[in-house]
């Protein structure tokens, strides 16, 4: 997987969170570690501090 987005009509529906959370999930289900590496646009960082992240 390369890049997740959301059309600008279904932002603030939970869509985003779902992706995100789906793809802890997958990762915490893989027999190996792995490392997700998340780069934001300006515009999504309050989204991804939503999630937990730091900026």
């Amino acid at each position: 997987m390369h890049d997740l987005f959301v059309t600008p009509n279904s932002r603030r529906s939970g869509t985003g969170r779902s992706l995100v959370e789906s793809a802890f999930a997958w990762a915490r289900g893989r027999p190996t570690p792995m490392i997700l590496d998340w780069q934001a646009t300006p515009e999504s960082v309050s989204f991804y501090e939503s999630l937990g992240f730091c900026s």
